[in-house]
């Protein structure tokens, strides 16, 4: 015959299981994740050391058959390899268009995550310029990855 105490001890002992075995069943563990995700970068610089950005170009005053010419530094900054190209927008006058004419030297090579490359940007005007005094106009870099 079991007595009381031996009763409560067993129920003890059960409950006992009861918790380890929940304990034991919901033992968490955590596994930490990590990774990257492909990102295309792109500072343009005044400077080759890649500390002042460039945001404008300030051309001056420039006559009829002008040619002028402004380096800058064109730095990825993302992780992935990249060629650049760019476009012009925002024309003011638009008939600016018709007689400055932009380009620049870069020729088209693969930019690795953080490679930095001199680019001569040159403003030619036309000598047969008519009906603009100042003239502004966008100058979009594209930073393409190469796949």
């Amino acid at each position: 015959m079991v007595t009381k105490t031996e009763a409560a001890l067993g129920v003890a002992l059960i409950a006992t299981i009861i918790i380890a075995a929940t304990v034991i069943l919901t033992l968490n563990r955590s596994i930490s994740n990590v990774g990257r995700i492909r990102a295309i970068g792109l500072d343009i610089f005044r400077d080759s050391n890649c500390t002042d950005v460039l945001t404008q170009i300030d051309w001056g005053l420039l006559s009829p058959g002008d040619t002028a010419a402004v380096t800058m530094y064109a730095r990825n900054s993302g992780n992935v390899n990249v060629t650049l190209n760019y476009n012009l927008t925002d024309w003011s006058p638009v008939s600016a268009s018709t007689y400055l004419i932009v380009a620049w030297n870069y020729s088209g090579q693969m930019l690795k995550p953080f490679d930095v490359v001199s680019i001569q940007v040159t403003l030619t005007v036309s000598p047969s310029i008519s009906g603009v005094e100042n003239f502004s106009y966008t100058m979009n870099v594209n930073a393409v990855e190469v796949k």
